[in-house]
């Protein structure tokens, strides 16, 4: 769903589009009842005052892209879970550095 540069849990301008046709989708389906926004990262160790490990860092991404569709589409909070997973779930290989931007993402899944 969004991809973010290492070490910041800023929403990139060009993921806008994407993460409102998502919400929009959201707003417009009361039949989709929960979905969760999973925050993922690549595997380089992270130690910022904001962000002592991976784990809130995964977990402010997903938190952003929650609470960027709550405030722009109006949804309920109760409907949006955000989840962050650090480095557990990695999709592409991190053996590459193409790899690991890939795996700085938050995604979405419908759960209910």
């Amino acid at each position: 769903m969004a991809s973010f540069e290492t070490g910041k849990a800023d929403i990139k301008p060009e993921f806008h589009e994407v993460i409102d046709r998502a919400g929009g989708i959201i707003k417009q389906t009361p039949l989709i009842k929960k979905i969760e926004l999973s925050g993922r990262t690549d595997p380089c160790i992270i130690h910022t005052k904001e962000f002592p490990s991976n784990w809130e860092l995964s977990q402010a991404w997903a938190e952003a892209i929650r609470q960027y569709i709550i405030d722009k589409f109006g949804i309920a909070p109760e409907r949006i879970a955000a989840k962050g997973y650090a480095e557990t779930k990695p999709i592409p290989s991190n053996a590459t550095p193409e790899g690991m931007y890939k795996n700085r993402r938050t995604q979405l899944q419908i759960i209910e």
